[in-house]
């Protein structure tokens, strides 16, 4: 298993990345960040991303 963080994850490059490693068996994602006023959980900047 390749651990995964992704700095920058609210922008369009964080999304693309996100759906490109839900999609690698052997990648998990274990961080998320970007800019204060960007932060929140995956779901709620992402709604595409709930329940994954």
């Amino acid at each position: 298993m390749i651990r995964v963080a992704i700095i920058g994850a609210s922008g369009y490059t964080g999304a693309e990345s996100i759906k490109i490693l839900l999609r690698h068996r052997e990648a998990k994602l274990t961080y998320l960040t970007a800019l204060p006023e960007e932060c929140g959980m995956v779901e709620e900047v992402f709604g595409q991303f709930k329940g994954r």
